[in-house]
């Protein structure tokens, strides 16, 4: 059998979708609640994570995999730091009085 080498992108992919698998049955478990709460976290974390994974080529190496996923990530922490400075703004315009 010929062993066809894997890229660190595609490893990267299945690693992260295994962790995916876990956090989801961290938090849909009903004994324990310490659990849920880290499934939760994790949760967050490798959703994100998933994110920047997985819109790099399967086909790429272990440097043009950490690059864009950085880059990708610091897209998405600004797309959540504009959200969350925006939101008072926006709220208030909700709450203005009419006639």
């Amino acid at each position: 059998m010929l062993k066809v080498p894997v890229a660190f992108a595609q490893k990267a992919q299945n690693f992260v979708m295994v962790l995916l698998i876990i956090s989801l049955a961290l938090v849909a478990q009903q004994f324990s609640n310490a659990l849920y709460k880290f499934g939760v976290m994790s949760l967050f974390v490798v959703v994100l994570l998933q994110i920047a994974v997985s819109n790099v080529a399967p086909t790429a190496g272990l440097r043009k995999t950490l690059t864009k996923s950085a880059i990708i990530l610091g897209i998405v922490t600004l797309i959540f730091a504009f959200s969350i400075w925006i939101t008072p703004w926006l709220v208030g315009l909700g709450q203005t009085k009419r006639f």
